[in-house]
């Protein structure tokens, strides 16, 4: 069953890269900076601002045919430069978290391959499958303070 999305795009696999067999997406964090002054004992942690960090997911979904995983490329493009939703494991990031994804170009690893068997999935004839690697900012917008 697809329950991940970028934007409207619908994913069998969505995984965040870097950690161990993947995760969730990142969410902006409070960001520190350290200052040590010369002949000054000690140092002082400045919180800098609470901001999102650029990282990776790699998506992966099974389509008809190879038509199907040509159009589906275009609109992996079509996103970049786009304030999207991410929605992983059924969780919607922008609903619970307050945060939104900003895509940035470009996209990386790309990948068609023709299935022989699959099981499940969204496609019917389940032809092939798409992967990609994205490279997302997670953005705060949770509304301001009356």
């Amino acid at each position: 069953m697809a329950n991940s999305r970028i934007g409207n795009l619908t994913f069998v696999e969505l995984r965040a890269l870097g950690g161990p067999g993947g995760g969730p997406p990142q969410l902006p964090q409070q960001l520190t900076e350290i200052e040590e002054r010369p002949g000054v004992d000690g140092l002082s942690v400045l919180l800098i601002g609470k901001k999102g960090l650029p990282f990776q997911m790699q998506s992966g979904v099974d389509v008809d045919d190879r038509d199907a995983a040509e159009n589906a490329i275009r609109e992996y493009h079509d996103l970049v430069g786009s304030l999207v939703d991410v929605v992983w494991n059924g969780l919607n990031y922008t609903a619970i978290h307050n945060t939104k994804y900003a895509v940035l170009a470009p996209l990386e690893g790309v990948s068609v391959h023709r299935l022989t068997a699959a099981v499940g999935g969204v496609s019917t004839s389940k032809g092939f499958w798409v992967s990609a690697i994205w490279t997302l900012v997670p953005i705060d917008v949770t509304p301001p303070p009356e």
